[in-house]
């Protein structure tokens, strides 16, 4: 799960990157648009609030595979559920500003 959640992370930057590169409205109109650099902003910060969490899960399995009932401290769980729902507000603000940002022109 973890794994697929990087690779499909990993894809959606490189469609954006071709599409600010080689989409029918070119670069200029993206470096331009500061609803552009919001939603740039929001998807960087998600990336940087994936680290925690990633982690986390990645001890809790390991932890699981070598003790059978292991189970995560409650603590560690709400945090990464904070993290969760901080990704979950960014991502839609990265969505707004993807929505703004192809309703108006930057000039």
């Amino acid at each position: 799960m973890v794994g697929s959640y990087g690779i499909v992370a990993s894809l959606i930057i490189v469609v954006g990157i071709c599409r600010v590169i080689f989409g029918i409205k070119g670069a200029q109109y993206y470096l331009h648009n500061p609803w552009f650099w919001g939603k740039m902003l929001a998807i960087v910060l998600v990336a940087l609030l994936s680290i925690f969490p990633t982690i986390a899960i990645l001890r809790w399995r390991k932890a699981a595979g070598i003790e059978p009932g292991f189970a995560p401290p409650e603590r560690s769980v709400l945090d990464v559920r904070q993290y969760f729902m901080a990704q979950l507000a960014l991502l839609a603000i990265a969505i707004v500003c993807a929505a703004t940002m192809a309703r108006r022109s930057p000039f």
